[in-house]
């Protein structure tokens, strides 16, 4: 939620009325002083509450550059956006001409990088800096920071499809997931289906990396996307991995074996 406005009540102390309790970014602008503008979290629990910012730190930038498989240009209507450790969106834009998006007034704190675009699947699979790959892609921003990454992104053109069976006969109606290696960083990779009455599944638009597929009876509804939720599923799935030169179906050489919930 964006608020503005207030009213000066007394040298450096403004007041807000009618902010509902919740959790806010707070900014403040240093207008032409050449100090940068400061950012903070707050929690509002009660009214009446106070806020000393003096300790505020400086907000950061983050400058992404978007680096296509084989050098290609990035594609248009594609979108990068940061996402907080609360699993919010706190800043969104399209990648422009070059290639390349700007964020400012960053607050300080850990963030993931997501791809977004209107018509297809896309995903992280790499970041580096100045030539240093980084793991994953979360980021870390400190304040007054001015960061500069590459961000490799992929498109899912692969699909996977397969039979999901227990002692060689099909199982409809189970959950297939196809989770990422080192899943807490990749959640854009997760792909899930249902099987059908012949146990067959299809899982589309699966991004170039490593993966697990497991089938789960009774998984629906199961927080499956929590840390750890999967991990003593993986150890009975099948291990898959998809190559950034793949296109088209996969067809499991084997059916995956339904594993109970």
């Amino acid at each position: 939620m964006n608020i503005e406005g207030g009213q000066l009540v007394s040298p450096g102390v403004y007041e807000l009325t009618g902010v509902p309790a919740g959790r806010y970014t707070v900014q403040s602008n240093r207008g032409n002083t050449g100090r940068p503008r400061q950012s903070a979290e707050i929690d509002l629990q009660k009214d009446g509450q106070e806020l000393e910012t003096s300790a505020n730190e400086p907000a950061a930038s983050v400058k992404l550059s978007v680096k296509m498989p084989r050098d290609e240009p990035a594609p248009k209507q594609i979108f990068l956006a940061l996402r907080d450790a609360q699993q919010r969106i706190v800043a969104y834009t399209q990648v422009d001409a070059a290639g390349q998006v700007l964020f400012e007034d960053v607050a300080t704190g850990k963030y993931t990088i997501v791809v977004n675009a209107d018509a297809k699947r896309y995903s992280i699979v790499g970041m580096d800096s100045q030539g240093a790959a980084i793991s994953g892609h979360e980021l870390n921003v400190t304040a007054g920071a001015s960061i500069e990454l590459n961000v490799h992104v992929a498109e899912g053109v692969v699909r996977v499809q397969g039979f999901a069976k227990r002692g060689g006969k099909p199982i409809a109606g189970i959950m297939i997931a196809l989770i990422p290696k080192d899943p807490e960083s990749h959640l854009d990779m997760f792909r899930r289906d249902q099987s059908d009455s012949d146990g067959s599944f299809v899982l589309p638009e699966v991004i170039p990396g490593s993966y697990t597929l497991v089938a789960v009876e009774d998984a629906w509804g199961f927080p499956w996307l929590q840390p750890g939720a999967l991990a003593r599923y993986v150890k009975h799935g099948q291990d898959l991995t998809i190559g950034e030169a793949m296109k088209g179906s996969v067809h499991l050489p084997e059916p995956l074996e339904v594993q109970p919930r």
